[in-house]
């Protein structure tokens, strides 16, 4: 009997040792959620357990992005249609060809730099919301394990300034008051 107890408790102990260890807590890396917001726009947010800002993110680039291809697309069959009334070339399509026949060349001349400024700032704004999400990622992984107490406080009072002079009337003043 004292043999199968010893060799139960011999067998089970390991692992009841092992049951009770804890692995160490990875550490949260803000490089990572960068690289993870560079390389795919709102992956850092995820990374970071912000669920809500990602389709913000996606949303964002995605609607920048649309909006500076039909921008080129447009901006393209502009300078096409420009091409095809100076007479240097003689490819036409639909789109172009109504073109054609609504503008004058001077007026395509304009619509086609409307859209190339277009397109042009649509890159732009796509690359500032790019990088303001990789910022936003990066922050908020610093900030992860940031602890807010409840002690941080601040309060603003009306004060009086005592002094040693002579005044007919007391210096009054705002106090803030900041306690962490």
């Amino acid at each position: 009997m004292h043999l199968h107890t010893l060799l139960t408790v011999a067998l089970f102990f390991p692992a009841v040792c092992m049951g009770q260890q804890t692995e160490p807590q990875k550490e949260h890396s803000p490089k990572r959620a960068a690289l993870y917001s560079a390389v795919v726009p709102g992956l850092g947010q995820a990374y970071n357990h912000k669920w809500w800002k990602t389709p913000l993110v996606v949303a964002g680039v995605g609607g920048l992005g649309y909006y500076g291809y039909t921008s080129y697309v447009d901006f393209d069959n502009a300078k096409k249609a420009c091409a095809y009334k100076a007479g240097s070339s003689t490819y036409t399509n639909d789109e172009i060809s109504q073109l054609i026949s609504s503008y004058s060349e001077i007026q395509l001349q304009s619509i086609r730099d409307q859209y190339r400024r277009s397109f042009e700032i649509s890159c732009i704004a796509m690359i500032a919301w790019w990088a303001l999400n990789i910022v936003d990622a990066t922050v908020d992984a610093y900030l992860l394990d940031y602890d807010i107490g409840d002690d941080l406080s601040l309060s603003i009072e009306p004060c009086t300034v005592s002094t040693d002079f002579f005044y007919t009337y007391a210096p009054t003043g705002i106090s803030l008051k900041i306690k962490f």
